[in-house]
């Protein structure tokens, strides 16, 4: 498992575990925080965070509102905010989220699309076309 005082907080409010020696077949859906050690085939749906350790294994669709990825993954992957995947991570599909850490060492294999879902990325986005705006505005300047 992950050794961060940030994750440490989160295990705190956890609603799920599925252990290291556990195998899951089937629907997760849940509103609080997930922990994954162990194996699960089907689907994750949480409002919550995702936690997948370095030895988890997930075939499964991908729903939550962040998540720290540190196991294999196959299957598409669908986060609000802040994905992070750590250093140990394998993502066989695709992937959209707010905002993406990828650590050294992570592979990816996969299309990646930025959704203006969270409050990081919506400030950026505005800043974005302020600059897109008044870069125009300089061009119609300078064509006079």
């Amino acid at each position: 498992m992950f050794n961060k005082q940030n994750d440490n907080d989160i295990l705190k409010d956890v609603e799920a575990v599925v252990g290291p020696n556990t195998h899951v077949k089937g629907k997760f859906n849940c509103t609080g925080n997930i922990v994954v050690e162990g194996e699960l085939n089907g689907s994750i749906k949480t409002g919550g965070f995702l936690l997948v350790g370095a030895q988890a294994k997930i075939t499964a669709t991908i729903e939550a509102n962040e998540a720290k990825i540190g196991g294999i993954i196959d299957g598409g992957i669908k986060i609000k905010n802040v994905l992070h995947i750590t250093g140990s991570a394998i993502i066989l599909g695709d992937i959209e989220c707010g905002a993406l850490i990828i650590e050294e060492g992570a592979q990816f294999n996969g299309k990646c699309g930025m959704t203006s879902g969270s409050k990081e990325t919506k400030g950026i986005k505005k800043s974005t076309e302020k600059q897109k705006k008044s870069s125009v505005g300089e061009e119609k300047e300078k064509k006079k």
